[in-house]
This record gives structure tokens, sequence and C-alpha cells, in this order.
């Protein structure tokens, strides 16, 4: 369970989140909605240790993340993983030598084992047959799936996702909302995505925020076409 406990952002004397808290259940999809600026981002950053709030903390099961305390915050990065929008791939590296990456990094792994990883990794969301292409020859969206692949590698219990349908086509979109789904009901996974795709949040979020003004808003659920908004 991850625990997002009154955490404060400022830039440039503007608060971009204000006192915000977070509860994600465990196996669970929490998303987060808001417009391009709004600040999600920051949000995601701060829960995943890349950025450090100005106030407030995050939990992991208890334990309290310190981004700035490397040291302190491994045990706990080390369970989760980061799909970045853009995908964040290595151009000089094939698709299987970006998977690869965080276990060449982190862990002595043979061979054998390393490459079973990948394998698995490829499997997952799809792309077996791309192991040896490069980012360039891939599309958005399968650039994307690499992404969420390299992610899975090391076998994290969370996942975070920085608007996972943006810019994709409904064939694209619709495979990845399945992925994340099955993420979560076959592998249990616990996920946070940020986005502005309400669509999208209805097919794959078991609770779903809206940021605005730097606090979140609890969207609850009335019928399968609306939401309607409480403050959290």
């Amino acid at each position: 369970m991850i625990e997002v406990r009154e955490v404060s952002k400022r830039f440039e004397g503007r608060a971009v989140l204000d006192r915000v808290s977070l509860l994600v259940p465990d196996r669970k999809v929490v998303v987060i909605l808001g417009p391009s600026g709004i600040g999600k981002t920051v949000l995601l950053r701060v829960m995943t240790g890349l950025m450090v709030p100005d106030s407030g903390e995050v939990r992991y099961d208890g334990v309290t993340l310190r981004p700035d305390d490397g040291s302190a915050s491994e045990a706990v990065l080390c369970r989760v993983g980061f799909v970045f929008q853009s995908g964040a791939l290595f151009d000089s590296l094939t698709v299987a030598e970006n998977i690869a990456l965080p276990l060449s990094e982190t862990r002595r792994l043979a061979r054998a084992e390393l490459e079973r990883r990948v394998r698995e990794a490829l499997a997952l969301v799809g792309m077996e047959n791309c192991r040896d292409r490069y980012p360039h020859e891939l599309s958005g969206g399968m650039s994307r799936l690499v992404a969420i692949a390299r992610s899975l590698v090391t076998d994290p219990d969370y996942l975070f996702f920085d608007e996972p349908t943006t810019g994709l086509d409904p064939v694209m979109r619709e495979r990845m909302t399945r992925l994340i789904v099955r993420l979560r009901d076959e592998k249990g996974k616990t996920g946070v995505a940020v986005t502005h795709d309400l669509e999208s949040a209805r097919d794959i979020a078991d609770v779903v925020y809206m940021l605005r003004d730097g606090r979140l808003m609890l969207m609850e659920r009335a019928g399968k076409e609306s939401y309607e908004t409480n403050c959290a």
C-alpha cells in the first residue's frame, strides 16, 4: 500500500501540489486526471522518489521514502517501475538491451537468467518479435510497450504510468488499457496512472482522482458513463 501524506510542492511561488494526501491500495489501479501542466507528473515523480517534496511524505507499506537518502530508499524503489510518456528508450540499444538495462545495472545475473527475464517481459507486452529492433524502428505505441516491458523485468510490485494512452491510435490505446488491467488482475501489480484521458481512466481505474488547483478531488462513479466529484 502507498500512502501520500500532506505532500506540497511549489515552483516559483505557485503551489503545484498543496497538502495532497492519497491512498493506493494493493492490487488496484488509481488514476489521477487533469489537464496538461496541472502537476500530475510532479505528483508521480514525488511518489517514485524522482523529486523531493517541499513538505509531507510518501510511505510504502509503512516505510517512508527518502529521496534525499539513496541508501534508505533503495529497498523501496527496487519495488517500483516507472513508465515515462516518451518511453525514454536508449536509441543506441536494441529493444532487448533496453529491457535488460535495469537488471544489468543493479543485479548480477547469469546470462541465461537475464535472457529468460527479458523474454518473459517481452511476452507480457506482446513484443516478442521486436527484440532485435532499435527504438527508431518502432511506433510511439510500440516504444511505450517496450518501456512497460523494461519496467516489468525487475518484477516490481508497483507500476507508475505517465499518460499511458496519450497520442495512441484507437487500436493501440485499447491494447494498452487491456495490458494495464491484465497486469493488475493476473500479475497482482498495483498501478498509478496520470492522464487527461477520461475514457482511459474509466477503462483501467479502480479509483479516480482529479487534480485541480494543487488539490486532489475524489471522483466517485455514478453509473457507467459519468463521475461525481467530492473533495478528498
